[in-house]
């Protein structure tokens, strides 16, 4: 993963790929490989995580014609074993999803140890913390619908002493919406006239003309 991660770096620089604002302070030179987060990427969606030579083997095998997901990180990060990358999402106080983000946790750690991350990178005071495991791991799935059905602060989760263990078997890629209790939870929307609340979410731009070779998507966070 290393070699792949700086082979993209070196393509992102001499193709003048440039990080947004946030970041033109730097030069291609001084942009660690390490600040680079890889995904698979088939239809035009994002997948798992490639942390090691086996997931990288996995995921550009039978074929040339492959897709990857890369994503610029403010800072260096480094998988190693026993991480897992876990998705959130917090809701504000109208029960709205903000952007979602990401966090590394630690397969050992208990949900407890989970809560005070989440709580540290969200914002929410930790006694004030509720959290749901989402049916889903797109972002783009949590309609207002799907978010009225979540069941908060399951007696099974916070009581886990393990994410990776029984019952809860955490993966990669898994997403956790993330609330102030002071907030009541999100409502199912109104019926009105026969008809339900119509979502309009943002879909994926149709893909370029497909090319031979490993295909570059970059996101940043």
């Amino acid at each position: 993963v290393s070699e792949l991660r700086r082979t993209l770096r070196n393509s992102l620089n001499a193709s003048g790929s440039l990080p947004p604002r946030a970041y033109l302070h730097e030069t291609p030179r001084r942009l660690s490989a390490h600040r680079l987060r890889l995904y698979t990427r088939a239809g035009g969606k994002i997948g798992n995580v490639l942390r090691d030579g086996r997931s990288v083997r996995h995921s550009l095998a039978g074929g040339e014609d492959k897709e990857l997901a890369v994503q610029l990180l403010s800072r260096d990060e480094r998988l190693v074993h026993g991480a897992m990358l876990l998705g959130y999402v917090l809701l504000n106080a109208a029960g709205e999803p903000a952007a979602p983000g990401a966090l590394v946790a630690q397969e050992t750690w208990s949900v407890e140890l989970l809560r005070e991350a989440l709580a540290e990178v969200t914002g929410v005071p930790l006694p004030q913390l509720a959290i749901a495991r989402a049916p889903t791991s797109s972002y783009r799935a949590l309609t207002p619908q799907l978010l009225a059905s979540l069941n908060w602060d399951e007696i099974e989760l916070l009581q886990a002493t393990q994410l990776s263990g029984n019952p809860l078997f955490f993966v990669d890629g898994l997403l956790l919406v993330v609330r102030d209790r002071m907030h009541p939870p999100p409502k199912k929307p109104l019926i009105q006239a026969g008809r339900t609340r119509k979502v309009t979410m943002v879909g994926v731009a149709p893909p370029p003309a497909r090319e031979t070779g490993v295909q570059i998507r970059t996101v940043f966070d």
